[in-house]
């Protein structure tokens, strides 16, 4: 698999869960659910998963005196 199975079990990467608000969820299965909590039926969702910020451009400069010997 390729993330591990247990980091990303919550009802905000199932694919039976859909946003209601900031907090809620809309669940085919369960009803109305928080967006931390898991269900049996989790199914995960690569697609839902929001991937970690880039990094800062500011890291990523620097002067020609950084890359001469």
């Amino acid at each position: 698999m390729l993330f591990q199975k247990k980091e990303f079990r919550f009802c905000i990467n199932c694919a039976h869960a859909a946003e209601l608000d900031e907090d809620t969820m809309l669940c085919k299965v369960k009803g109305t659910t928080q967006k931390a909590s898991s269900c049996a039926r989790f199914c995960y969702d690569p697609l839902k998963r929001e991937p970690p910020r880039p990094r800062s451009a500011e890291l990523l400069t620097g002067t020609d005196a950084d890359f001469s010997l």
